[in-house]
């Protein structure tokens, strides 16, 4: 009975800072923020939030996906997945990609859900961080990446995932399908998105000009080279290369 009195007293001196702390807290978030309990009733959030999602009403107390979704049961009872839910069955952090109903219509939006605990561990609330997703639009009059299917969203979330690394990255596809649109969404949300991209069409390369092209020659390199000639790698430095038709 003490332990339990205690877990009890814990849990309500933190729900006495709610007002003070946390909402400091969440304002140092510049993306919209919410703290959400467990039955997904938000209890506090940012200006950022209240700014972009708000509709001139108060969100707290209101369940997330009322806000967010204009839906009557959370996103795991309505065909899809929850990032609140995942964090509750794990109690890890967990991300992941949604399309959320806005006063400027459906946005993707990257989902991050952060449990918050107590001194014994005990899971209090869950901060969840909602970031815009930009390369990509619900609008089928928009240009670029245009999609809502679950695949769509899927293959949005790795190109978020990949967009931040330096690794490598294989696209794979039939043709039409949207490669290169891929490769410059993901040039578009990486750190050098202010530098350039620069496609290569590979199959109209033959043998002898490939090396040339991609890492030019210095001139009397060979007969025919009068000037000197950056190559596409070089040209590249600092920003993106798509190898296309590399196969």
């Amino acid at each position: 009975m003490k332990k339990s009195a205690a877990a009890e007293k814990t849990r309500f001196s933190h729900a006495a800072l709610l007002p003070a702390e946390i909402v400091t807290i969440l304002d140092g978030y510049s993306a919209p923020s919410v703290l959400i309990s467990a039955d997904y009733r938000i209890l506090a959030a940012n200006h950022a939030y209240r700014d972009h999602y708000a509709r001139d009403r108060d969100p707290c107390q209101q369940h997330c996906y009322t806000v967010s979704h204009d839906s009557e049961v959370p996103c795991d009872q309505a065909g899809e997945q929850c990032p609140l839910q995942n964090s509750r069955a794990t109690g890890e952090p967990h991300r992941l990609l949604h399309v959320h109903h806005t006063p400027h219509g459906a946005e993707h939006v990257d989902v991050e859900t952060r449990p918050i605990r107590n001194e014994i561990g005990e899971i209090l609330y869950y901060v969840e961080i909602l970031r815009h997703v930009g390369i990509a639009s619900t609008d089928s009059k928009a240009h670029g990446l245009v999609g809502n299917s679950p695949a769509f969203n899927r293959m949005l979330e790795l190109v978020q995932r990949v967009a931040m690394s330096e690794a490598t990255v294989l696209l794979l596809g039939e043709s039409g399908t949207g490669k290169e649109l891929v490769a410059r969404a993901i040039h578009a949300a990486s750190k050098r998105a202010r530098q350039p991209f620069v496609p290569v069409e590979c199959s109209g390369l033959t043998e002898p000009l490939f090396e040339s092209e991609l890492f030019g020659h210095e001139k009397g390199a060979f007969t025919g080279a009068y000037t000197r000639k950056i190559g596409l790698v070089e040209s590249a430095h600092g920003g993106t290369m798509l190898l296309d038709e590399i196969g």
